[in-house]
C-alpha cells in the first residue's frame, strides 16, 4: 500500500467509527431526533390505517404493528407489499 492510500483508509475507518460513536449515543442516552421520532410515528399511524382497511384479525393487526415498530420503515414497506399482493389476487 501506499503511503496517500494508507491514510485515506485510515480517514475512513475514523469516520465510520464517529458514526458510530454518534449511533451509540442514541442508543445509550435514549434522545433522539424529532424528525425520526415524526416518521416512526407516521409510519406507525399509517400501518394501522391500512390493517384497518384489509380488515385484518387483531393477531396479525398486532403482528404487523410490531414489525414497524422495530424495523420502522422497512416493516411498514413490506405491509405495503403484502397489501398490494391482497388486493391483486382478490381480483
Amino acid at each position: 500500500m501506499t503511503g496517500a492510500h494508507a491514510e485515506s483508509q485510515f480517514a475512513l475507518d475514523a469516520d465510520l467509527v464517529e458514526t458510530r460513536a454518534s449511533v451509540l449515543i442514541f442508543w445509550l442516552l435514549g434522545l433522539y431526533p424529532m424528525v425520526l421520532l415524526l416518521t416512526w410515528a407516521v409510519c406507525f399511524y399509517l400501518t394501522f390505517i391500512e390493517a384497518r382497511q384489509q380488515r385484518l384479525d387483531a393477531m396479525r393487526t398486532l403482528w404487523w404493528m410490531l414489525l414497524v415498530f422495530f424495523t420502522h420503515f422497512l416493516g411498514y414497506l413490506a405491509l405495503r407489499g403484502y397489501a398490494f399482493y391482497r388486493r391483486r389476487a382478490a381480483v
